[in-house]
């Protein structure tokens, strides 16, 4: 059975042309001039076969051509208006990591934040080379990452979560949802950069909203102090209620005598 895109693509017509002979071996020179011909037909926009085209030669090349098939198909494709539709098709090839790290080492050159939706589930792949072509693809690549990553931050695999945190923490250090997440961390350290990220937002609503209850709760006193200062910096009436209450319910001395400060701060203001 012929389709259609079969008949009227060029590509396909020269390449069953020069296998139409059992003794008529591709060459790599010929190899080459069926990528030139695959790339013009793909950079007329109204061509529709793309993917069917591509299946096609994957499928008819001797396997040991396959490896230069892509090398040079990605090399070409970095200088041609059809670099994106070929990424795209590489990318999306399920089970086929190879394809796909060939499709994501294209992505940086083309600057197309369209792409990111693609990467994003990539950077889970438990194919370690691609893993880590996804990752390092997206990280060079603009676009709403942090949008798309947050939705992560919720994932019930710790391992998703923390590696979206990890990524989010390289791309915006300063990512308020990734702080929300920082001041729940084991780690204190993290805890206080969690905290200072948010005050430094500006928004009064975080006092209420979270410091408040969170200085209830936190034992460390690196970390409370951190508390009483992002308080202090956000400043407001609602603030010196919360430390005055603070005040009255510690008994540590040192503690009490920054709450007494920062509440004559506050008063200044």
């Amino acid at each position: 059975m012929t389709y259609f895109f079969e008949e009227s693509s060029k590509t396909i017509n020269f390449l069953k042309e020069i296998t139409s002979n059992s003794q008529n071996i591709i060459k790599f020179k010929k190899l080459d001039i069926i990528i030139k011909s695959l790339l013009e037909e793909i950079v007329d926009k109204n061509y529709l076969y793309v993917d069917e085209i591509l299946d096609y030669l994957f499928s008819h090349l001797n396997s040991n051509l396959i490896p230069y098939f892509l090398n040079q198909l990605v090399s070409i494709s970095i200088r041609s208006e059809s670099g994106h539709k070929i990424a795209l098709y590489l990318i999306k090839a399920d089970s086929r990591p190879i394809y796909q790290i060939k499709g994501l080492q294209l992505v940086p050159s083309l600057k197309d934040s369209s792409f990111t939706p693609y990467i994003i589930p990539l950077i889970f792949s438990l194919h370690k080379p691609l893993q880590q072509q996804a990752i390092q693809t997206l990280l060079a690549t603009p676009g709403n990452r942090e949008e798309i990553l947050e939705q992560y931050l919720q994932d019930r695999s710790p391992q998703r979560k923390e590696l979206a945190a990890r990524l989010m923490k390289q791309i915006n250090p300063d990512n308020v949802k990734l702080a929300q997440i920082m001041i729940n961390s084991e780690d204190f350290l993290e805890r206080i950069e969690g905290i200072k990220i948010i005050s430094e937002t500006g928004n009064r609503k975080w006092i209420k909203k979270t410091f408040e209850k969170l200085y209830e709760i936190e034992k460390d006193l690196a970390v409370r102090k951190a508390i009483i200062e992002a308080i202090t910096s956000l400043g407001g009436r609602k603030a010196e209620k919360i430390l005055q209450i603070s005040l009255e319910n510690e008994d540590f001395t040192p503690m009490r005598n920054l709450l007494s400060n920062s509440i004559q701060i506050l008063k200044k203001k």
